[in-house]
C-alpha cells in the first residue's frame, strides 16, 4: 500500500484537524488518514491498489473544502500568514473594543443599534463558517456554539455582551494561531535542516544541484563552513568536521582521506572532496528527519485520550446546557436567566485548548530530542519512557569506552606471537569490540584462505578451523564447557582465553576503561529515581568492579543472551518499568522485550533504528538521562495542562450554572485557556535541565 505525506496550509484549529481527518477518511481511494496538528500534515494510506496523481489531489482539495479553509500540497513547509491575516482584521477588532469598553459606561438604545452594526461583519465569517459545517453535520463545530451563544445573547438584549464574546473569540483565535505558528517555529529549530544544495564535481567542473540527483560514486566539493549533504568516504583533503548535529558532541573530528563522514555534519576547516556512498534517501541525515517526522504521527495514549475526550466533552456539555436551559427555566419560570447560563455553556464546550496543547507538547519534546541527538519513536515511546523506574545497560561501549587493547599475554604451550596469530585469524569476521583489541594488536594483514568453518558460539566466543586445526577463543565458560582447566587466575580482569579441541594454549589480557560522562549519568538517573542495573557478558568480577566505581543499583556478570532476556522479565514480572540500553545489533533479545528499548550509537544500523524505540545517535550515557529527564518533563507540563485545562472549565460550568461566571469570562476558558496551554507546553522546549544541551 502507498503512504503519502501531505502539507495542510491553513491548518490553526486542532478540531478543524479532527474533522479533516474525519473526510479523508470518507475517501474511497483513502484506506486510513492521520492528521499531525503538530507540524501541519497528514499522513494517507492509499488503498490496495490505488496510485497517487494530482487527479486525486484535486478531488481530496474539493472535498476538504467543503468542510474547512486549507490548502493540501505536496511537499511543502508549512507556512502561515498569521501576522498578515491579524493586521487586516486588527482595526475593526481594536475598534470593536473600544466600543465593547464604552458599552459599561454607555446605556443608550441608539448606541445598542451601533453595537448589532459593529457586530454584524465581525460575526460574519464565524457564521458563514458554522453555516457550512452544519450542511456537512458537524453539529458541535465551535464556529456553531459561539454563534448559537452569541446569537442568543442578541436575542436576550445584552448586545455589548454579543460583541464583546465575539470580539475576543475572534481575537483569542487570531492569538491562538500566532502561538501555534510560534510554536511549530521553535520546535522546527530543534530539527536540523536537510542541505538543499550539492556542489558536485564531474569533468573538471562544479556545478550546485539538488541532492536528489546526486549518484553513489559521485564527487562533492565541501567548502569550510558547509554542511556535508550526502553521506560518503573523504576522497581528497583533510579537515575537521563538526557531528554535533548527528552525534549530540561537540567535539571536533580530524578527518583524512578514506575516512567514512555522515551527512548533517558540519565542515568547519579546509576545502575537501568527498566521495557519495549513498543516495538522499538512505543518507543518515534523511534518516534522522524522517525518523522524527514519522515519529510524529506515532500518537500516545495520552493523544489518543485527548481525541476520545474531546468527541464526548463537547456533546455531554451541550446537553448539560439544554438540560440546564429547561431544567431552571420549569424550576424558576425565569427562562431567560436559564438560556443566559445555558449559553455560557455553549461558549466553553470546545476542547481545543487540550487539542492543541497535548500534541503541540509531544512533537516539542521530540523535536527539542533530536537536537540532543536523542531520536524517540513517537508518542508512544516518549510516554513509556517516562514511566521507567530501573534501567539495564550493556557495560562494554554503554557505560565503558569499549575501546580495548591488549594489555598483557599469557602463554602456556605456545610463543605470544604464535597465539595472537591463531586468536586473530579467528576473530577476523566477529564484530566485537574485544576482536577488535586482537586485531589490533596481531597488527597484520589476515590470510583468509587459512580460516575454514568459522562458528559463532553465542555466550562463549567462536570456534574456527586455522590451518587445518581447530582453535576456541572465547571465555572462561567456553573452557569449562570443555573440561579445559586455565592454570592462571584472571578472574577479576577482561580476557579471551585460546585453546585448542583439547588444550590451554594461552590467554589475552584486555584493557577498558569506563567513559569519563558515566557517573554525571549515574548521578543523574538517581537524582530522577531510576535505578541502573549493569548487565554484561564480561566476568562477573569484573562486572562487579565497574559496578562499584560507579554505585550502580545491581549487577549481573557473565551474562548469555538468553540470560540477560531472563534478567528482563524477571524485573517486569516484579512490575517494574524496564528500559534496557545496548548496541542495537548485539543485544537484539533483550531489546526486543523491555518496555523501552534504547540503542546506543546506532545511527549506522537501519536494523538498530527499527528495532529500537529510542536510538542515541552518538555513544555518551548522558543521552540517556536526557532521555529520560526529557520524558518525565514532557509528561509532567502535560498532565500539567490536563489538570489545568480540565480545572478551569470545569470550574467555569460550575460557576456559570450557579450565574457566578459571565460569557466574558467563558471565552477566557476557552480561548484564553487554549493560548496558556500552548504557551505550558512549549516549556518542554524552553527548559529543562540536559546535561548535553548546548554540547
Amino acid at each position: 500500500m502507498e503512504h503519502i505525506v501531505l502539507t495542510i496550509e491553513g491548518l490553526d484549529c486542532a478540531n478543524c484537524a479532527l474533522k479533516i481527518e474525519k473526510e479523508l477518511g470518507r475517501q474511497t481511494e483513502i484506506q486510513s488518514a492521520q492528521v499531525d496538528f503538530a507540524r501541519g500534515k497528514v499522513m494517507l494510506t492509499l488503498a490496495e491498489g490505488m496510485k497517487f496523481d494530482e487527479g486525486k489531489l484535486d478531488r481530496w482539495q474539493s472535498a476538504v473544502k467543503k468542510i474547512e479553509d486549507v490548502t493540501l500540497k505536496q511537499n511543502k513547509n508549512v507556512e502561515t500568514n498569521v501576522k498578515k491575516k491579524l493586521s487586516q482584521e486588527e482595526g475593526i477588532l481594536i475598534g470593536a473594543t473600544v466600543l465593547v469598553f464604552l458599552s459599561f459606561f454607555v446605556e443608550n438604545p441608539l448606541f445598542d443599534a451601533l453595537l448589532f452594526i459593529v457586530y454584524v461583519p465581525i460575526a460574519y465569517p464565524v457564521i458563514k463558517k458554522a453555516v457550512a459545517n452544519l450542511r456537512n453535520k458537524e453539529w458541535f463545530d465551535e464556529t456553531f456554539l459561539m454563534s448559537i451563544a452569541t446569537l442568543g445573547a442578541l436575542a436576550l438584549g445584552d448586545f455589548a455582551e454579543a460583541l464583546g464574546v465575539m470580539v475576543f473569540y475572534r481575537v483569542g483565535e487570531a492569538m491562538q494561531e500566532r502561538a501555534v505558528d510560534a510554536a511549530r517555529k521553535t520546535i522546527a529549530s530543534c530539527l536540523k535542516a536537510v542541505p538543499q544544495v550539492a556542489v558536485v564535481l564531474r569533468g573538471g567542473k562544479t556545478s550546485e544541484i539538488d541532492p536528489k540527483n546526486v549518484f553513489v560514486n559521485d564527487i562533492l566539493v565541501i567548502q569550510p563552513g558547509a554542511m556535508i549533504p550526502l553521506d560518503g568516504i573523504v576522497h581528497e583533503g583533510r579537515s575537521n568536521i563538526d557531528t554535533s548535529s548527528i552525534s549530540g558532541e561537540s567535539t571536533l573530528t580530524s578527518i583524512e582521506p578514506g575516512m567514512a563522514v555522515l551527512s548533517g555534519s558540519i565542515n568547519q576547516q579546509s576545502r575537501f572532496l568527498l566521495k557519495v556512498t549513498k543516495r538522499a534517501n538512505d543518507s543518515t541525515l534523511q534518516k534522522m528527519v524522517s525518523f522524527v517526522e514519522q515519529a510524529s504521527m506515532k500518537k500516545a495514549p495520552m493523544e489518543r485520550f485527548i481525541t476520545r475526550f474531546a468527541k464526548v466533552y463537547t456533546p455531554t456539555v451541550v446537553f448539560l446546557a439544554l438540560a440546564l436551559a429547561i431544567g431552571y427555566g420549569l424550576m424558576t419560570q425565569d427562562w431567560l436567566t436559564g438560556m443566559h447560563r445555558a449559553l455560557i455553556f455553549l461558549v466553553i464546550s470546545c476542547p481545543c485548548a487540550l487539542l492543541i496543547s497535548i500534541p503541540l507538547g509531544f512533537y516539542a519534546a521530540i523535536g527539542k530530542a533530536s537536537s540532543l541527538g536523542i531520536l524517540v519513536k513517537g508518542g508512544v515511546a516518549l510516554q513509556k519512557l517516562a514511566q521507567v523506574d530501573e534501567v539495564m545497560v550493556d557495560k562494554t561501549g554503554t557505560l565503558t569506552k569499549g575501546q580495548f587493547v591488549v594489555s598483557e599475554i599469557l602463554v602456556n604451550t605456545v610463543d605470544s606471537e604464535t597465539l595472537l596469530e591463531i586468536a586473530a585469524h579467528a576473530e577476523a569476521s566477529s564484530t566485537h569490540p574485544l576482536a577488535k583489541a586482537v586485531l589490533d594488536a596481531y597488527g597484520k594483514d589476515i590470510d583468509l584462505s587459512r580460516i575454514e568453518k568459522m562458528q559463532e558460539l553465542p555466550g562463549y566466543g567462536l570456534q574456527a578451523e586455522f590451518d587445518g586445526q581447530v582453535y576456541l577463543v572465547g571465555n572462561g565458560r567456553l573452557a569449562a564447557s570443555r573440561n579445559i582447566k586455565i592454570p592462571t587466575d584472571v578472574s577479576d580482569k577482561t580476557v579471551i582465553h585460546v585453546l585448542s579441541e583439547y588444550h590451554y594454549l594461552g590467554t589475552l589480557v584486555m584493557e577498558d576503561e569506563i567513559k569519563e560522562e558515566s557517573n554525571e549519568a549515574i548521578e543523574r538517573l538517581h537524582q530522577d529515581k531510576v535505578k541502573v542495573v549493569m548487565i554484561s557478558g564480561d566476568k562477573t568480577d569484573v562486572v562487579k568492579k565497574v559496578s562499584d566505581t560507579l554505585k550502580l543499583d545491581g549487577y549481573f556478570g557473565e551474562s548469555r543472551p538468553e540470560e540477560k532476556v531472563a534478567h528482563l522479565e524477571r524485573a517486569k514480572s516484579e512490575g517494574k518499568k524496564v528500559a534496557f540500553v545496548g548496541d542495537g545489533m548485539n543485544d537484539a533479545a533483550a531489546l526486543a522485550i523491555a518496555d523501552v528499548s534504547i540503542a546506543m550509537g546506532a545511527m549506522g544500523s537501519d536494523v538498530a533504528i527499527e528495532a529500537s524505540d529510542v536510538v542515541l545517535t552518538h555513544d555518551s550515557p548522558l543521552a540517556i538521562s536526557d532521555a529520560i529527564r526529557l520524558s518525565k518533563r514532557t509528561m509532567f507540563v502535560l498532565k500539567q495542562n490536563l489538570a489545568f485545562v480540565l480545572t478551569i472549565k470545569i470550574a467555569i460550568l460550575i460557576l456559570g450554572s450557579l450565574g457566578i461566571a459571565s460569557m466574558w469570562l467563558a471565552v477566557f476558558a476557552d480561548v484564553g485557556v487554549a493560548i496558556l496551554a500552548i504557551l505550558n507546553a512549549m516549556r518542554v522546549v524552553n527548559g529543562g535541565n540536559y546535561a548535553l544541551d548546548g554540547h
